[in-house]
């Protein structure tokens, strides 16, 4: 059982405090004395200074060391311990003085500390060193020491006292300093384990599952965050990494692969594992410890000891946010704002570190950037800052030349997108005017040569797919190439490049809308379908079965969370939308052809339906031509604008139903008290209240509500047809006498409308939509060149041809996996 150090501090006191201290000499228990606190402690202080070391004949013989008070001083020193403890004359004060030399004689000595209360040089928190330091003197066991040091984190008293030579610091073996690593890691006391690991303590030797699992589990208890989120996962099962592993999935996404699920790690993290076994990257898992943790200080510390340190500055990134956004923390709003600070200031240190990169080596920086991270689930660095939504590390130099290169393909950066769309019109230019990454620019040799080295990136670890997921594993080359390319490899390389795809798409789309436009504004046959018609659905068919591909190449492992990925993007909402609509108008069709003939009624209502659909339809295609503008920096970030804009008026939308419905209500009311049509009755609550947000304020019908005493049940009261008593009439014409006293109530509620829509909810959403713009102008960069890597992503993986050429390439696709 572990001995709890205990020490004396005296302060003040009477005889009573000095029995007190004489007892805790005696049973060898240090004692601080605190000077300046009065009476007995600054007495005994007093005297503690006064005595000096004499040698004193014990026999003839022996002679020993003692702390005595100057004979010649003695008298004064009486007096002055007299006058501390406001002793009178008569009163005993030797007995006190000899007690009080017994305490300060070389037998006590080295237990007590005398501790000076000074507010000009020390403050009353520093009485903890006067502690510290007394219970140092007490033990000679520097591990015990230490011990002390590190429970106290007084990391100044374990330098100065511990290991302030190197014949005290090899007295604590390397076993007692990973001993007492495992508590400073536990508590997050970073100065410790920088100590620890100077004087000799190699995390990958120290750091084991059965430790790490130790960490978890003790730090679990401590971290309220994690204390409720964890204890779901954790119940029944007990503790696993690869529970940690799960959680790190839940964070950055199902692309994430974790460590913690490879075979090598489930040997270590299972009941069979060996006590010795050791991780690869002792590092990265206390760096990941530290964050789940949120021990910001020591999670800084562990990012500047590991590697790859981008990576790690947007893993971090990351995983604050995500805690930042769990709903466990949706109270805590310090704690919300620190963590996203913090994730801020890695996002910061990955760009500043990306940047240094930048400008000692382009080409080497575009080869971190792509390369598999494996400590961080074999993602790449701009996949991570694409799931911490880092906009401003993408729109960094560095990102942004390898998203050009990949968005060249192996063409050189500065063809045009107007030579190379000259070459898609006349193919011939690709072999004369297109120049690749093994070729040579002309400038380059009439200045007799480049001082560019080739630097073709042909392994697994840094090809373009590792950043989109391609198809197909064609290495990416940066900077130029010493293979030359053949005449038939050029031709493909080109039509291959993103930039060649998204012209080629380009002009396939604006030919579909073409074709749509014209099948729908013309006429066509009710029992036929035409070529027009079967032309189209051919082009939708290779939409969807490229929208089917998009589907499946999707990241997620399971089904459900490829649909809920899928769906979560505008542009897959469209491109659905538009498809179910001409499937629906074309199902219409098919099923007005395939009737007979003496349903000719009913195949016009069909036809007349189908076209209403194809319309919709092309609507949706038209919008999504919206899409494309993304590759323009000048129409990029007006497309963001509008749809930002789109979701302030959502929002607002709810506000103005509320204002509207109640309004329409009121009015149909006032204005219709005897309608019992339920239909008329809605579009009496919705017609008028709608059209006169615009300016028809329908004023013939509101203004002139005589109308009401004139409808026929009325007339039939006012004629003696029906009987005029409350108690028979019906119950549609209890109003008709009131028909003359709406007026003023339907206008006033005009009035109210009017200014509530038109001045007060209109400003409203013109604040919204100028708020939105000045937002996204004022960071028009940074949002265009996230969108544009989006974009790159989208073409990198199509096919080559255009739909519906696509079509062929996709039973080739389907064929091969199959």
């Amino acid at each position: 059982m572990t001995q709890v150090p205990i020490v004396c501090v005296m302060v003040e006191g009477g005889p009573g405090t000095l029995n007190t201290a004489l007892e805790a000499l005696n049973a060898k228990t240090p004692v601080v004395i605190v000077d300046g606190s009065g009476r007995c402690a600054d007495a005994i202080a007093y005297v503690y200074h006064k005595t000096k070391k004499r040698t004193v004949q014990t026999n003839e013989a022996n002679t020993e060391e003692e702390y005595l008070v100057d004979p010649q001083e003695e008298p004064a020193v009486i007096s002055r311990v007299r006058e501390i403890l406001s002793m009178k004359e008569e009163d005993d004060v030797q007995g006190l003085y000899k007690r009080m030399l017994v305490c300060v004689s070389a037998k006590f000595r080295r237990f007590i500390t005398v501790f000076k209360l000074d507010g000009r040089r020390n403050s009353t928190r520093d009485i903890d060193i006067a502690i510290l330091r007394s219970l140092l003197t007490v033990s000679s066991d520097k591990f015990e020491q230490l011990k002390l040091a590190l429970a106290w984190n007084r990391l100044d008293i374990a330098k100065s006292e511990i290991f302030s030579d190197q014949s005290q610091a090899t007295a604590i073996g390397i076993k007692e300093l990973q001993y007492l690593m495992y508590d400073a890691v536990l508590d997050g006391k970073v100065p410790f384990i920088q100590l620890f690991i100077e004087q000799g303590v190699i995390l990958k030797e120290w750091l084991t599952p059965r430790i790490l699992s130790l960490l978890y589990k003790n730090s679990i208890l401590k971290s309220g965050f994690l204390k409720k989120y964890l204890s779901q996962k954790l119940v029944g099962s007990g503790f696993r990494l690869k529970v940690i592993g799960e959680i790190l999935r839940e964070f950055i996404g199902a692309n994430y692969t974790s460590l913690y699920f490879s075979e090598r790690y489930a040997t270590l993290d299972g009941p069979n594992s060996k006590p010795d076994e050791k991780f690869l990257n002792a590092t990265r898992e206390l760096f990941i410890y530290s964050m789940l943790m949120m021990r910001f200080e020591m999670t800084r510390f562990f990012w500047e000891e590991g590697t790859e340190q981008i990576a790690a500055g947007l893993f971090a990134s990351t995983i604050f946010r995500r805690i930042a956004e769990h709903p466990h923390l949706r109270n805590d709003v310090d704690q919300q704002e620190r963590l996203t600070s913090t994730a801020d200031e890695y996002e910061e240190l990955a760009i500043g570190i990306l940047n240094q990169c930048q400008e000692d080596n382009d080409e080497q920086t575009q080869k971190i950037l792509i390369r598999e991270q494996a400590s961080f689930g074999k993602l790449t660095c701009i996949d991570l800052a694409v799931v911490a939504d880092s906009k401003r590390f993408i729109a960094q130099t560095g990102c942004q030349s390898l998203l050009n290169s990949i968005w060249m393909g192996r063409m050189q950066p500065y063809n045009s997108m107007t030579i190379v769309c000259l070459a898609l019109i006349f193919p011939p230019l690709i072999l004369t005017s297109i120049y690749f990454t093994s070729d040579v620019k002309p400038d380059e040799v009439r200045g007799g040569g480049s001082n560019v080295r080739p630097a073709a990136v042909k392994t697994k670890n840094a090809t373009a797919s590792n950043i989109f997921g391609d198809i197909t594993e064609e290495p990416l080359v940066i900077g130029q190439s010493n293979t030359k390319l053949t005449y038939i490899q050029r031709i493909a390389k080109f039509y291959n490049a993103p930039i060649s795809k998204f012209a080629m798409n380009f002009v396939s789309y604006m030919i579909f809308l073409c074709l749509f436009s014209v099948f729908v504004l013309n006429q066509y046959p009710i029992s036929a379908i035409n070529w027009y018609e079967s032309l189209l659905s051919v082009w939708v068919a290779s939409f969807a079965i490229e929208e089917f591909r998009q589907l499946l190449i999707e990241e997620s492992e399971r089904m459900s969370k490829k649909l809920l990925g899928y769906v979560t993007s505008f542009w897959n909402l469209l491109d659905l939308g538009g498809l179910l609509l001409f499937v629906l108008g074309l199902g219409l069709r098919l099923i007005a052809f395939y009737m007979s003939i003496g349903d000719e009624g009913v195949k016009i209502d069909l036809v007349e339906w189908a076209h209403t659909s194809y319309v919709f339809s092309l609507i949706i295609y038209f919008i999504r031509l919206t899409h494309t503008c993304s590759v323009s920096q000048q129409l990029g970030p007006k497309v963001i604008m509008i749809a930002k804009m789109i979701q302030d008026l959502a929002f607002f939308l709810f506000i103005l139903f509320v204002f509207l419905v109640s309004y329409g209500v009121a009015l149909q009311a006032v204005m219709f008290p005897n309608e019992s049509d339920w239909g008329k009755i809605l579009q009496g609550i919705f017609y008028y209240p709608y059209f006169q947000m615009f300016g028809e304020l329908f004023l013939e019908d509101i203004g002139n509500t005589d109308k009401i005493g004139q409808e026929s049940r009325c007339k039939d009261i006012a004629d003696g047809v029906v009987s005029s008593s409350l108690s028979e009439r019906p119950p549609d014409t209890l109003y008709c006498e009131s028909a003359g006293h709406v007026d003023g109530v339907a206008v006033f509620l005009v009035i109210l409308y009017m200014f509530f829509t038109n001045i007060v909810l209109l400003n409203l959403l013109i604040a919204m939509f100028t708020y939105t713009f000045e937002q996204v102008q004022e960071r028009t960069d940074l949002f265009w060149k996230f969108h544009l890597y989006e974009l790159i992503k989208e073409y990198f993986q199509r096919p080559a041809l255009p739909p519906p050429l696509i079509l062929l390439q996709h039973i080739w696709f389907f064929s091969k996996s199959s």
